[in-house]
């Protein structure tokens, strides 16, 4: 249940794009894309938005020393922050300096305050070790508890580097919805989607800033 090496490399020898953006949204493990570093012509971006935290504190593997030219991440998903975004490349290249250039007009709100937001949490960095500590664990702890419930999540490894993400199955559309609305009742929030790999209709659940105290007391 991860990307497929052999068929993306032959994807990318067939198509030979300029530009490969990697959003593992989806995943359960984080995974390491070192092996793109074989195609050096062409700029390669990574999706940091669900684990920009255990990226900041070395607890996942920089996407940079994995060969990826940009790092492009929200702050309100697994980073604590408001609800901006965060662009870093590897070197002052032309992408740096396109940005430079053309983004100030797509700006609508560059508080002052909203961007100091962006940045304290990782100036106080014990406090940012205890919470990417207590989300991983949250996330162990959501897996472990709902499987002795008898409810049937996708079980993950957790001897791997894993995302804060977990899967909940169901034999059919109808049930997984069913279920979906039912948590939402009970103000817990979930994904209702299609899963990736065959798997159907079923319900993803997060990791949030703000819920995860939540979702252990309902479990």
């Amino acid at each position: 249940m991860c990307v497929n090496v052999k068929e993306t490399k032959k994807l990318i020898e067939e198509e030979n794009p300029s530009i490969i953006f990697v959003d593992r949204s989806e995943g359960l493990y984080y995974e390491d894309f070192s092996w793109l570093k074989e195609y050096s012509n062409i700029y390669k971006i990574f999706d940091a938005s669900q684990y920009f935290t255990q990226i900041l504190l070395n607890k996942h593997k920089s996407p940079f020393s994995m060969g990826f030219d940009m790092i492009v991440s929200t702050l309100h998903k697994n980073y604590p922050g408001p609800q901006k975004g965060i662009i870093a490349t590897q070197r002052d290249d032309m992408y740096w300096k396109m940005y430079i250039n053309k983004s100030k007009s797509f700006y609508s709100n560059t508080h002052p305050l909203n961007i100091a937001k962006s940045i304290l949490p990782y100036y106080n960095i014990n406090w940012l070790e205890e919470y990417s500590a207590t989300c991983l664990e949250c996330d162990r702890l959501i897996n472990k508890y709902l499987s002795e419930y008898e409810i049937n999540i996708m079980l993950k490894d957790y001897n791997r580097d894993t995302t804060l993400h977990n899967w909940i199955l169901f034999d059919n559309k109808q049930a997984a919805y069913n279920y979906f609305k039912t948590l939402e009742k009970l103000k817990i929030y979930t994904n209702y989607r299609i899963l990736p790999y065959n798997l159907g209709f079923g319900i993803r659940i997060g990791v949030g800033a703000v819920g995860f105290h939540l979702m252990i007391i309902a479990i």
